[in-house]
């Protein structure tokens, strides 16, 4: 699944609701976040690969239907994607199909991203916010491909408390 799907499916940038934030070291580590709360206000090193820190970790993308899956921003704003596959949806194996930096985050100026693809199909301004521990992207511009206006807020992951380290899943990737 892309961010991209889920913009065009849930909100069509809405992520299924979660809990707690925390965030990853560029190791792929983990580490308790800072859960402050508002909007992006970062310096704005327009162009860059500047990210936050307060966004950085693993964000659970779960669903209520039993479906584990994970995504990782890391201090360069890339964003992976970690599918559990013995869910209660997938029931499949013990390990997790993983696409690793299939999108990215690059800062525009006045706290707000850049969201691109890899494969082009979806390239949005966004700001992004913490409420409740959990992390919001919202469209600063329409995106009629996905049916998203302006303003929508859009893109939720829930935090956690104990999320799964980001190597023990790379550990268990599908082969």
């Amino acid at each position: 699944m892309k961010l991209s799907w889920v913009l065009g499916a849930s909100l069509c940038f809405s992520l299924a609701a979660c809990g707690g934030s925390s965030s990853g070291s560029d190791d792929g580590g983990t580490t308790s976040g800072s859960n402050e709360e508002g909007s992006s206000s970062a310096s704005d090193n327009v162009g860059s690969s500047s990210f936050e820190s307060r966004y950085v970790g693993v964000w659970d993308f779960s669903d209520e239907e039993g479906v584990e899956w994970y995504l990782y921003i890391d201090a360069d704003g890339n964003v992976s994607d970690f599918d559990y596959q013995g869910d209660a949806v997938d029931r499949g194996e013990n390990c997790y199909f993983i696409d690793e930096n299939w999108a990215k985050f690059t800062a525009a100026g006045g706290g707000t991203y850049n969201y691109q693809d890899e494969i082009g199909e979806l390239d949005a301004l966004v700001s992004l916010s913490l409420e409740d521990g959990d992390i919001y992207i919202t469209a600063l511009e329409d995106v009629p491909e996905y049916d998203i206006a302006a303003g929508e807020k859009s893109f939720y992951a829930g935090g956690l408390a104990n999320p799964p380290a980001v190597e023990d899943m790379r550990a268990m990737a599908c082969q």
